[in-house]
């Protein structure tokens, strides 16, 4: 039997899928437009982890850290960076906000299970992350009067597809969980 790159990946690193939506999955909202019903953020700007930074650097994360996304707004995010690669040789495509526990999460994932698998099961190298959203003020599953996603707080990555060196990119399916 022949395995698709996909279900190789997959095999040995499962992906979550985003749960159905029956709007566009990457909606995109303007902070503002959240609804006015749900509380703007009434505590402080939190410090910057400096131990964060230093473990991306020793990832080999490349980053630049941004300015603070609506402060004391309901889509805050105190400390977005703006993520190039992850390390390991692997570059991230379109513009990554995200927050440095995503970024330190995304870049151990590549390290620890992407890499590995793709040499096992592909022969290849994984070159590049096409990211489809990371920072995006919008509730859960876009879904109205939900609470706010895990995206609106620079916490999360969709990823589209994987490259790699001397192959094409696999593609990540749009199924849901329950495939």
């Amino acid at each position: 039997d022949t395995v698709t790159a996909t279900e190789a990946i997959e095999a040995f690193v499962p992906i979550p899928r985003p749960l159905p939506t029956q709007r566009p999955a990457l909606a995109m909202i303007a902070p503002d437009a959240v609804e006015e019903t749900r509380p703007t953020r009434t505590t402080p700007v939190e410090p910057r982890d400096p131990a964060c930074l230093a473990r991306l650097r020793a990832l080999g994360v490349v980053f630049s850290e941004e300015e603070p996304i609506d402060p004391y707004g309901a889509c805050h995010v105190d400390h977005p960076l703006k993520v190039t690669s992850i390390g390991s040789g692997i570059a991230v495509t379109a513009d990554a906000i995200m927050s440095c526990a995503a970024a330190v999460a995304l870049a151990r994932w590549a390290k620890d299970e992407l890499l590995p698998a793709a040499k096992e099961y592909l022969d290849a190298v994984p070159n590049e992350i096409s990211q489809a959203s990371t920072y995006v003020c919008r509730s859960r599953n876009n879904q109205a009067g939900a609470k706010l996603s895990e995206h609106a707080h620079a916490n999360a990555v969709d990823i589209a597809a994987v490259g790699f060196s001397g192959r094409e990119p696999v593609a990540i399916g749009s199924g849901t969980a329950d495939e």
